[in-house]
């Protein structure tokens, strides 16, 4: 084992301090160099672990650690380059629990066949201020916690090991992008202070950015004021919740879907702005409950499928389908929505949000509804229940209320049609679709069951006005 008591430091050549067994610092020892010299410290079989007190740092040349067990980090690792670190059976922690930075570089290379930071009841989050990272984790999962923006993308770190010579040789990491999770493990990745971004990186290239396996839950979340979360990849659980919460948007581009199995739910939140998902974009649940949540607008994607139920809220906006080509928005058991606009568009945008659901129940304000179903329909109750994960990767239960009916206010008028299949009226009490207003002669419905023997079964009124 190597034992370090005092400080190590060039002026700008390379560093290499290599262990079979354990490598540990102490006091306020460091390891220092300048300029492009790179960093590179090893344990074969052991644990990695600095000093709370010690500085380990590059100028612009990348930092390795590797470590055949545990890395336990201390005060601070530090390059305008890149960090890679591996702990090849154990985990990536801080010595000691600190809000602190733990790594503060151009980008991130974490690869843990436990964990990196903690997760569950002793939760401790990596501190990072980096650029772009990317991680591959096993059970022990990954919390980590950016201090302003972060780029879920392909990291490559290029270091050197200086051999019994004194000559330096190429030491690297291959490349490496995603944040991926095996054997159950949750990803939790936050950002304090700046947007959110996850990218298809090229190693490999397979049009996902963050997945885990088995099961797990996954977070991302921007928590500054004006940070939002883009997804430019899929993201995708296996049997876990999974929740995107942005602080003011929540956007995908192009393909980028997010999915997940078993019982697991999907949760999509903007919290002070608007959901924005491509018409490529598809949000896919198992039999777990899909909720899109946002403080202004909604604009659905692909196709949003569930054997449970959708809920859509645009608290202070619309809902709109993203595209005109008469696709399927929403693929699930039941759809509830709220919106303080509208949901879907009529008038001269005349662009219906289009269905393959069972039941339905919702409210939207003065510019009304309309909803195009495949099928059969029935106007009933419909509720949604979704598990939104923690900065510890727990879950806590999001309720909608019951709605057992469609509601229009300030005179929004109401449009529901089937292309071949009946219109059931179960809900409400005692009217399963209002449309009312201050003004008389407004807030028009039409109930249309389109198709060669398809009927309105009216077991509630419907009144207007």
């Amino acid at each position: 084992r190597v034992l370090g008591y005092a400080d190590v430091r060039s002026g700008s050549g390379d560093i290499s301090v290599l262990a079979h067994g354990n490598l540990q610092t102490f006091g306020t020892a460091d390891l220092v160099t300048g300029g492009s010299g790179a960093l590179d410290l090893q344990s074969s079989t052991g644990s990695i672990l600095l000093s709370p007190n010690g500085v380990y740092s590059s100028g612009s040349g990348d930092i390795r650690l590797y470590a055949g067990t545990d890395i336990y980090l201390g005060a601070l690792i530090e390059t305008g380059g890149g960090v890679s670190l591996t702990a090849q059976s154990g985990s990536i922690l801080e010595s000691t629990s600190s809000s602190a930075v733990d790594v503060r570089a151009g980008s991130l290379r974490l690869v843990a066949g436990a964990g990196v930071g903690r997760l569950g009841a002793n939760v401790d989050a990596i501190e990072t201020d980096v650029n772009t990272i990317s991680a591959r984790v096993g059970a022990g999962g990954l919390n980590v916690l950016e201090s302003d923006a972060l780029l879920v993308g392909s990291v490559t770190v290029q270091s050197r090991r200086v051999g019994t010579d004194g000559i330096s040789s190429d030491n690297s990491d291959p490349l490496q992008s995603d944040l991926v999770s095996n054997n159950g493990g949750s990803l939790v990745a936050r950002t304090l202070a700046g947007d959110l971004i996850v990218l298809d990186g090229a190693g490999p290239e397979d049009g996902v950015g963050v997945s885990t396996a088995i099961s797990g839950n996954i977070l991302l979340e921007a928590l500054g004021t004006g940070s939002s979360v883009s997804l430019i990849a899929d993201i995708e659980g296996t049997t876990g919740s999974i929740s995107i919460i942005g602080a003011l948007n929540v956007t995908t581009t192009g393909v980028a879907s997010v999915r997940t199995g078993g019982s697991g739910s999907v949760d999509i939140a903007a919290l002070g702005g608007s959901v924005t998902l491509s018409p490529t974009s598809d949000q896919e649940a198992e039999a777990g409950d899909i909720r899109i949540y946002a403080a202004s607008n909604v604009t659905l994607g692909g196709v949003a499928r569930t054997q449970g139920t959708v809920s859509l809220l645009a608290v202070n906006g619309w809902v709109r389908d993203g595209d005109t080509d008469g696709s399927v928005d929403i693929e699930a058991d039941s759809l509830r929505f709220e919106a303080r606009r509208w949901v879907g568009q009529l008038g001269v945008n005349d662009n219906a949000i289009e269905t393959t659901i069972g039941r339905v129940g919702g409210e939207a304000g003065h510019e009304g509804i309309t909803i195009l179903e495949t099928d059969a329909l029935e106007v009933n109750s419909v509720s949604s229940i979704i598990n939104r994960v923690q900065s510890d990767a727990s879950t806590v239960s999001v309720v909608d209320e019951q709605r057992d009916e469609i509601v229009t206010r300030e005179n929004g008028s109401v449009v529901v049609r089937t292309v071949w299949g009946d219109i059931t009226l179960n809900g409400g009490d005692p009217a399963a679709i209002r449309a009312f207003g201050p003004s008389v002669g407004e807030g028009h419905i039409l109930l249309e069951a389109g198709g060669e023997d398809s009927s309105i079964y009216m077991n509630r009124s419907v009144i207007s006005n």
